[in-house]
Order: C-alpha cells, then structure tokens, then sequence
C-alpha cells in the first residue's frame, strides 16, 4: 500500500462504544459493490463468528463474537477496485460518499483481514486473495490466477476482534440484525436494496433483514422536508414496535448511513420509555436526518460532523449543532405530540393532586410556570417532584422581584400611563400569589415540625424516651445565638408566638460568653432577649424583655433537688440582673432593672415538678397539663408546659391556617 498502514491504523479513532462500525463499513462496501454491478439478483450475506470454546460447551449463544464475514455478489475486486483499496485516501468513490477510511477501521478492531474475490474483468473470470493486517505494507499474500465460468463473489472476513470490542459487542444476532437495520435505514428504503441476510451458524438461525424491516418498520414511518437556517433537511420518522434499542433517538446521517446519534430524553417533554400509538401498540421512536449540509460536513472516519457546537460567539449565520438540533427536535416534538399529549394529561392530573394534597404552597407554579411542568418527567419520584417545584418556586420568585424592580425604573408618559397600570396590576396579581405560597409554604412547614415533634416525644423502638437536647435541638438549634441562625432556622413558635421575632438569642451559651455576665458560666437552655432600648449617645443598650425556657426530658420520673429547674431559673435571672460585661465598643450588655422576665419550663408533669410548681405559687392550668403565675420575689412570669399542651396548643393556635390548607389538624399516630 502506498502509504504506512499500521501509522494510519493507529491515527484512526473508534471508541469502544461502537464496536459494530467496522462491520458496517464493510456492509456498505458490498451494498455499493451490488449498486456498481447493477444486478437486479443483488445480495449481501454476513456471517457471525463466535469464540470456539464456548461453541464446544454447548453455550453457543453465550459464545462472545470474535469476527465477521460479508459476502456479495457485486462486482469485486477488480484491478480498478484492487488500486482504490490499496491507496490510501482515495477518491474512487467519493461521489458516493466514500472516504477511503473505512477499511483502516478494519484493522483497529480486528487483528487481520481476509479477502477473497471472483469477477469478471476483460472476457475472462479471475479469482484474487490476499490479507490486510497492521503492517507497513498492509497487504499480505497477494494472488491473482484466472478461473473457469463462475457466478461473481466478494468475502471480505474480519478476524479475531480486540478484546475491548468484543466485550462491548452483542451476543445476539437479534440484536446485530435490528442495529444493521436501524444503521442502514435509508438504504432499505431505497427500491434498488439488496437482499440482506444475517447468518449465525453456532446458533443455526437466520434472519432476512429485507422482511424484518417490511414487516416491523416500513408502515411505521413517514418522511418531512424542513429548512433550518435557509438550508434543507430531510426527516424520517420511524415508529419500531419491535426494537432492541431502549431509547428514543434521532440520528443524523450521511451517505445514507448514521453518523451521530443523539438521545431524546429531556428534549421531549413527557417522552415516556415507551410510548402507545392509536391501535395501542407501544412503540420506540427513531429519527433519521439526511442533508446534502452534513454529507459534505462528515468527517475523515465517518465517525462525526465539522460542525462546531455553538458558532454564536464567532458568526452569528454560521449555522452549529445547536442550530440543527434545536430544529430538528423541534420537529420531533410536534410528530411526537398526539403520543406524549396523554402522558402530559396524566402528569398534569397527578401533579395537581400532589400539590393539593402535599405542597400547596407550590400552587403559584402551576398557574404562572407552564414551563416548570413542562420540564418535569411524568415518572418522577414524590421526592423528586417536589425539588422541581420547589426550583420553579424559586425561579418565579427571582423573575417576580426583577420585573418589579423593572416597573420602579420605568417613567412612562401620560398616552403610556393605562398600560403601565395595567402591567402593575397583574404584576401586584402575582405578587400576591406568591405572598400566599410564602404563607403556604411556612404553614406546611410548621405541620411538619409538629408531626416530628410528636415522634420524638414518645418511644423510639426499643421503649426508651429521647433526651431533652435533641428535643431542644429541633425547637433551637444548641451552642448558637441569633448571629449564627435566621428566624426559619428555629421553631420557638411551638413555645409562643412571641418567641419568633425578636433582637438577641442564645442557646445553650454561657452567660459571660454572650457578653450577658462578666462571671457567670451558667447556660440556659435558651435565652431571648426582645425590645433593645439605648440610653443617651454612646451609653448602655439595655433589653427590656428577657424570655428564659428550660427543658427537661420527656417522660421523666426521677429530680434530684439540685434538678430543680425553678431554682436554675432563680439563679440565671440574678446572673442577668447583675450583669456588667461590657462589648468591644464599651457598651454594657443586659436588661434593664424593670425588665420583664418571662419563663418557661418544657417537661412532662411528675409529682415532684408539680409539688416545686405549686411551691413557687402556680396555679394549674385548666386542662391540668400545666402551671401558670406570676412569682413575686424573682419579680418573673412563669408558664410550665407538658410536651403534650406544647403540641396541642401549638394545633390549636394553628388550627384556622391548617383547615385553610385542607391539612389535618391533629396527628394520627
């Protein structure tokens, strides 16, 4: 060969993924051997050849494919054919399509090549061999003799497949057959194809691919004529009902042969695995696109386009990938329509009852973010559903605030004045639907909160009760004050109302660390202060209200009296009232001396609490799950809570917003 074999060989690219493309290459050759030869009678015949040990096991079909055989009756190796084959680069069949490439896809894949020829050339019958393998020269053992009379004949065998394109080959001849049809689509559909067969003699079967392909696909398909950006394309649509291919794809060809193929998930809204057509026959979508742009585009190994993906940034008529794609999967979803159209009717139905039933705080989504819906697979999970809302959500929200403050900005005339009232008006529409979905969403959250609550208050598994920091934990996050958190990251509200807003927190601090005490090491559990007050430029910033809870672990039965948690109490107010830390810009941190304290203590009512509640002068409460009072000498509001009245009041102050929502009030467990 005029040219370094084995350097070409191991300049030319095939990834693993396509360990077919060599057999196709040499199909298309016999096909166009077939065409050259002009015979009415044409046929390719390809043969499967399998690994010999497991042949002799008796387990032919697990046998993995090492090599191929195609055989044609077209015009062979003739002295022209025999100097085209072994120049590299050649333009023989250029006005086909060819590339001179394919043949050195041959040698990538396999370890040789072996070629046997009879034709007729010059009134006389000639017969040629040789091989192809990896070499400088290419060609092995040539030999050329005449022969008597014979019918014309091509085998081109592939030998021993590399073990990484064997791996990744198929096993079965089903398989081979429908991925040899799907290749070689347009060439089926042309009324000059030749008989196609797919022989595998270790397994003893056979298929026609010419009668696979009329009785599975040819009544399926429908062609469309289209232009993107001014140039032509022609479509194929294919409805296969019997197909080893697991998605739905389109594939950009070349030279009546497929190039590119491209998966049309995600690019199809509501494009279930398999989709139904009218006789209710589910079926595989393929889409076939031919232009004379991408034959003349196809690259030197016939493996993919010049096109580069996005020529935006350099010419703005330059057409790319993703120009033709865009209009050709534009085109998919319209055929696709009247398939993926109840699909979309059943999402819609089930995402409505979804929202109703679990998120109706997402309701705004479904009114203004179509687009959202349409982008959301029919088969998601709740969970998963729910992250795409909730992105939705949030996209509407942004897109809410800019054209709001777009609106600001714009000073319209007075001829202007009713349409720009106009677009505050339905701007102000949706501003309030999204006002309603933030209350939505914080209602839901607080029904959440209380269901969780109520699991960690009653026994886990093996009859044991949590301790109290991990129901601190969830009320307000421990070891952090209101410079760490936002309010949504606590849920003060199961406690009171008032708790949720207010100017300093800290849970689970020392006292002298948050600036409170410049001695004190005790830490509440939790400490609020609300309502700074400043006293002259400069001078203290005093609080006004203090809020201090405490809790004990649930179901408890045994206090020590040191356990007393009025006497903890006791001792952090005079902490606080003594207070005297100064912060770095001098300024003392505390209460002022007629602050108001207001105490609570979060536990499950023993004898003993009751006897410490009653001694420090409470009165019960009328549903007797509490403790109520103003105690005089500690100058301090106290209200004493079982985790039950803590949920229950918390329902019941929640009730009107949960009956809103068409949420349960209370918790079934």
């Amino acid at each position: 060969m005029r040219e370094n074999v084995a350097r070409r060989v191991r300049n030319t690219r095939l990834t693993v993924s396509k360990p077919l493309l060599p057999l196709y290459e040499a199909v298309a050759n016999a096909i166009q051997a077939v065409h050259e030869a002009e015979r009415e009678d044409g046929q390719v015949i390809i043969r499967v050849e399998r690994e010999r040990s497991l042949l002799d096991d008796h387990a032919p079909e697990l046998a993995s494919v090492t090599g191929f055989a195609v055989e044609d009756n077209g015009v062979g190796f003739t002295e022209r054919n025999f100097e085209s084959f072994t120049t590299a680069d050649t333009d023989h069949k250029e006005r086909i399509g060819g590339k001179g490439v394919g043949r050195f896809l041959w040698l990538v894949a396999f370890s040789r090549v072996e070629i046997e020829s009879e034709y007729h050339e010059n009134d006389q019958f000639w017969h040629r061999t040789f091989g192809f393998v990896s070499s400088h020269e290419g060609i092995i053992n040539p030999s050329l003799v005449t022969i008597e009379t014979r019918a014309p004949r091509t085998v081109v065998r592939m030998v021993q497949m590399h073990t990484k394109y064997h791996r990744q080959c198929p096993k079965s001849i089903d398989v081979v057959a429908s991925q040899l049809i799907e290749h070689f689509l347009e060439y089926f559909l042309r009324p000059d194809c030749p008989r196609i067969e797919l022989h595998d003699p270790a397994v003893r079967q056979s298929i026609d691919l010419n009668d696979y392909f009329e009785r599975r696909i040819i009544g399926k398909s429908s062609q469309e004529l289209i232009e993107i950006s001014g140039i032509a394309f022609d479509l194929l649509h294919v409805r296969l009902e019997e197909s080893h291919s697991r998605a739905h794809r389109v594939h950009y060809c070349a030279d009546s042969r497929v190039v590119r193929t491209e998966n049309l998930q995600g690019k199809v809204r509501d494009l279930a695995p398999r989709l139904i057509d009218a006789d209710g026959k589910e079926f595989i979508y393929q889409l076939y696109v031919n232009s004379e742009l991408l034959n003349s585009n196809l690259n030197a190994e016939r493996t993919d386009f010049s096109f580069v993906e996005d020529a935006s940034s350099l010419l703005a008529d330059e057409i790319d990938w993703n120009k033709i794609r865009e209009g050709v999967n534009g085109h998919a979803r319209r055929y696709l329509d009247p398939y993926t159209e109840p699909i979309r009717v059943k999402k819609i139905e089930r995402i409505e009852a979804y929202v109703a039933r679990e998120a109706p705080e997402y309701r705004p989504v479904l009114k203004y973010a179509s687009g959202v819906i349409d982008g959301i697979d029919a088969d998601v999970s709740d969970q998963q559903l729910d992250l795409q809302l909730y992105q939705g959500y949030q996209a509407l929200q942004v897109q809410l605030r800019d054209e709001g403050s777009a609106l600001l900005r714009i000073e319209c005339s007075e001829t202007e004045w009713q349409q720009h009232q106009e677009r505050v008006e339905t701007y102000f529409e949706r501003a309030t639907d999204m006002n309603m979905a933030d209350l939505s969403r914080y209602v839901c959250h607080r029904r959440a909160i209380l269901d969780f609550v109520q699991a960690r208050i009653s026994k886990d598994s093996e009859g044991r009760y949590q301790q109290e920091k991990l129901v601190h934990q969830l009320i307000c996050p421990m070891g952090v004050t209101s410079n760490d958190i936002g309010i949504e990251s606590h849920n003060l509200w199961l406690v009171d109302e008032r708790l949720v807003y207010h100017s300093f927190l800290a849970s689970d601090r020392p006292l002298k660390s948050i600036g409170v005490s410049d001695e004190s090491a005790k830490e509440p559990d939790v400490l609020v202060f609300d309502r700074p007050m400043a006293f002259g430029t400069g001078s203290e910033m005093l609080h006004d209200t203090c809020h201090i809870i405490e809790f004990k672990r649930p179901m408890r039965k045994e206090y020590d009296d040191h356990e007393n948690p009025f006497t903890q109490i006791r001792r952090y107010i005079q902490d606080i009232r003594s207070g005297s830390a100064l912060n770095k810009n001098g300024r003392t941190l505390g209460v002022r001396r007629e602050a108001k304290f207001f105490c609570y203590v979060i536990c499950d009512l023993t004898p003993k609490l009751r006897e410490w509640a009653e001694l420090v002068q409470l009165q019960p409460t009328a549903d007797d799950e509490g403790y109520m009072g103003y105690h005089k000498s500690m100058d301090a509001y106290f209200e004493v809570m079982s985790y039950t009245k803590m949920i229950s009041d918390a329902q019941k102050r929640n009730a009107a917003f949960f009956d809103k929502l068409g949420l349960p009030r209370r918790i079934s467990r």
